[in-house]
């Protein structure tokens, strides 16, 4: 685990990203939200109190108080990285039958044709999943299974 310190706050990545690919400017970022926002840990925060740190920091005042609260939990000056926005790459949303289903069509007819097509993917995958009871998954979603196979196996080779 990497650890960094920013004047007295301990450092500990508990993000998306190692903190060791944090771009300096974006350290300093941190370090003046921590600077800025840590004193008001003490006491309650107010409107106006946020207003004016958020001034500073030219964001909206009720992103200070989301700043303030992660601290709060976490009493890391990390805790105010966050995420990147936006849904995880690499990541899917087709529940673990439907990716079993359109990787097994997808396999089968692999093997069979030398050219697989979206549509003959999507039939099968539609087929099978009227069998099975479940919801079908979009053409996307499919497209995006048989391109990421595809380049998978052009990298094993």
């Amino acid at each position: 685990m990497v650890q960094r310190k920013i004047n007295h706050s301990k450092v500990i990545s508990s993000t998306q990203e190692s903190l060791s690919d944090i771009d300096p400017k974006k350290w300093d970022r941190i370090a003046l939200i921590d600077a800025l926002v840590r004193p008001t840990l003490e006491q309650e925060l107010g409107k106006i109190q946020a207003q004016e740190i958020a001034k500073k920091l030219q964001i909206h005042w009720t992103t200070v108080s989301r700043y303030r609260r992660r601290l709060l939990e976490q009493e890391l000056a990390s805790a105010v990285v966050g995420r990147s926005p936006g849904f995880p790459i690499g990541s899917t949303r087709l529940s673990a039958v439907q990716k079993s289903i359109v990787d097994q069509v997808i396999e089968r007819l692999a093997r069979r044709s030398k050219k697989l097509r979206v549509v003959d993917v999507c039939d099968e995958v539609a087929r099978r999943c009227r069998i099975d009871g479940v919801l079908m998954p979009s053409r996307s979603s499919i497209d995006r299974s048989l391109r990421l196979m595809v380049r998978s196996r052009l990298f094993k080779n």
